[in-house]
């Protein structure tokens, strides 16, 4: 009885385990595609890739140094134009350049007036002119001290918000050419899909296997049964046959009857 138990939560703890590893593989599937999808979008669009609202952008410039060090990749997150405030280091897209920027902001401004500004602004003498926004912000490059790099940044425009520098990625100071993250992802995708699919070969033959072990394990059962039940039957017959039941019965002695006969009758006569 308890092995069979056992056996039984055996069987259930592989099922378990099964379904977990198809739903990881199932789920590194999912999220391959995503990544694929995203940058194909990215490319087409010309625009860096957003992989659950962040992005890695390399700078090839030098506006933004000592902050972020010309030809290095930074990362930053989606964020919408009111999460942007004076100070913070933003992405956007240059209309005028057709390329995405990131500067730093140094005033925001509302219905045509300043409302907040960095002591940047004042210093560098700003002048921007924008005469179909009255909400924008401005922005400047840390390494610039003139006015002409100065941008005014609409609500469309803002693309994400500066987190940190990738250090590490230094190594690819040439850049990554976008072509090449597009194969490596294909690459990545067609091994994920191999991979699901070999699981799920491998699994169907795993389980196959089992199967016919155990349909052959039933099979020898059975007939172990059969035959330790022939001979049980074989056994109860043997102990219930006539012979295995008579029982020897002690016989008279003719002989001493006839002598003891004699002897009265001698007597008699004498």
């Amino acid at each position: 009885m308890f092995k069979f138990f056992k056996k039984k939560e055996n069987v259930k703890e592989s099922k378990i385990k099964a379904i977990i590893s198809y739903a990881i593989g199932m789920i590194a599937l999912v999220l391959c595609i995503y990544i694929v999808s995203s940058v194909i979008a990215a490319t087409t669009e010309k625009r860096p890739p957003r992989i659950f609202g962040l992005s890695v952008s390399y700078v090839p410039t030098g506006s933004m140094e000592p902050t972020i060090e010309s030809k290095s990749y930074v990362l930053f997150r989606k964020a919408s134009y009111k999460e942007c405030k004076p100070d913070d280091i933003i992405v956007y897209y240059n209309t005028a350049q057709s390329k995405y920027i990131i500067h730093r902001v140094i005033a925001r401004v509302s219905n045509g007036e300043i409302v907040e500004k960095t002591s940047r602004f004042d210093s560098a003498n700003i002048i921007v002119n924008v005469t179909t926004e009255t909400d924008y912000l401005i922005t400047m490059g840390d390494n610039n001290n003139n006015n002409t790099d100065t941008v005014a940044v609409t609500k469309n425009l803002v693309y994400g918000k500066y987190i940190t520098g990738l250090g590490f990625m230094n190594i690819f100071s040439s850049g990554i050419n976008p072509v090449v993250i597009y194969s490596i992802l294909i690459v990545i995708f067609v091994i994920m899909i191999g991979i699901q699919t070999f699981q799920l070969v491998m699994k169907k033959k795993v389980d196959d296997a089992k199967k016919q072990n155990e349909d052959l394990k039933e099979q020898l059962l059975e007939e172990l049964r059969k035959q330790v039940l022939e001979e049980e039957l074989q056994k109860l017959k043997n102990n219930s046959s006539p012979e295995s039941n008579n029982e020897e019965v002690p016989t008279e002695d003719t002989n001493s009857n006839d002598s003891l006969e004699d002897n009265i009758e001698n007597n008699n006569n004498e």
